[in-house]
């Protein structure tokens, strides 16, 4: 019954649909924002990010002149000054409530979705759901022993993201609650970089804080994370089958990617410096892929290298760090946002639309934790 109740909800608003209506809806929020940004804005800041946006059309200009089609460069300009204008915004609580609610929400959807498969599938009738959900464009599901599925669909890049700010923001029962979902849904999305990323969370967390309350309850939440990995069977051949997985299939595919992008751009010193412009293809096959007018690279950090040379790529990478010591006055939220950048650097899913809600998202936790004039995870009793 709840595998045909998503089915029919699924159907409704496709995971595409939704994926675009959420870019227009971004663009939408930044429209709201101007006012803000432009009457609360000090003029240095402003005057910083009227630079950055400038810099950003000149790349525009350089990409026009090197060929690329209008659509790609534009859309790659839009989420270089989103990415950067997302530090403007103005903070809310209600954002961080938002993102978290619907991150729940994809939890629960991972975790139910998996009970139904192990309750009413094994491992051959499972495998035309795999192709529907292939099909269809919204990701993959797969096992290696008809216990333990990896789900990993549209939507899941931001669960470890969601555990991170779950552990800061809240506290008590509702911490463990919301953590706990969390935490089970992004072990069932099946990507071993999101647990690398939570392990290097934790560790910035508990290196730079004092309090006892603090190390008590991250030291609670590894040794749970320890035993749950000892002691459950599925959970051992998760994480040895994704080892596997990732040196059989994903490493020589993103080694492939990485041979093509950097081959790509060293074609000649101008490239090398100033990049192939915004929006640009490639025009290659290999063994592995073909990479004709591809946008998408498992190592999207490297793909915008490719389009934006070393000498912008450190101008971007510069003016971002600039923004998070300006913005993020808070330890623990740079600390979010350096776990995030760690776990996402590896995944397709990085300077992209997930990315500019996190920093929204952020910008709204660093305030919060500032009116408390107290960071809540020193103070709580757990």
């Amino acid at each position: 019954m709840f595998f045909f109740v998503v089915f029919i909800m699924t159907r409704q608003v496709p995971f595409k649909a939704f994926s675009s209506l959420m870019n227009l809806s971004l663009i939408g929020f930044f429209g709201l924002q101007v006012n803000y940004i432009l009457q609360k804005t000090d003029r240095s800041r402003l005057l910083f990010l009227l630079l950055f946006v400038g810099w950003g059309f000149l790349m525009l200009g350089y990409s026009a002149v090197a060929g690329n089609t209008v659509g790609n460069s534009f859309r790659f300009l839009i989420i270089l000054i989103l990415i950067q204008g997302a530090f403007f915004v103005k903070p809310n609580p209600r954002y961080i409530s938002i993102v978290v609610g619907f991150l729940v929400l994809q939890s629960v959807f991972l975790i139910g979705l998996h009970v139904v498969l192990n309750v009413f599938f094994n491992m051959s009738s499972y495998l035309f759901l795999r192709l529907f959900f292939q099909a269809q464009g919204w990701g993959d599901l797969y096992t290696y022993n008809g216990l333990f599925y990896n789900i990993q669909i549209l939507g899941n890049a931001l669960l470890p993201f969601g555990v991170f700010v779950s552990v800061i923001y809240y506290s008590g029962s509702k911490r463990i609650l919301l953590t706990s979902i969390l935490f089970a849904g992004m072990l069932v999305a099946g990507n071993f970089a999101f647990v690398l990323g939570v392990g290097v969370f934790l560790s910035l967390v508990f290196f730079s804080t004092k309090s006892f309350n603090t190390r008590k309850f991250i030291g609670l939440l590894v040794l749970g994370i320890l035993l749950s990995v000892m002691a459950a069977k599925p959970a051992v051949n998760y994480f040895g089958n994704t080892i596997s997985k990732k040196s059989e299939e994903s490493n020589p595919t993103r080694i492939d990617q990485s041979i093509v992008l950097w081959e790509n751009l060293s074609e000649n010193p101008v490239s090398l410096l100033f990049g192939k412009g915004l929006g640009n293809t490639l025009k290659v096959k290999t063994k592995w892929r073909d990479y004709t007018d591809n946008v998408y690279f498992e190592l999207q950090s490297l793909y915008f290298l490719n389009q934006m040379g070393f000498f912008n790529f450190l101008i971007f990478v510069v003016a971002n760090i600039a923004c998070v010591v300006l913005f993020f006055r808070e330890t623990l939220v740079k600390v979010i946002y350096g776990a995030y950048i760690i776990y996402a650097f590896f995944n397709p899913y990085f300077l992209d639309t997930s990315h500019i809600v996190v920093i929204i998202t952020l910008i709204s936790l660093n305030h919060e934790l500032e009116m408390r004039r107290v960071k809540p995870i020193e103070s709580d009793e757990v």
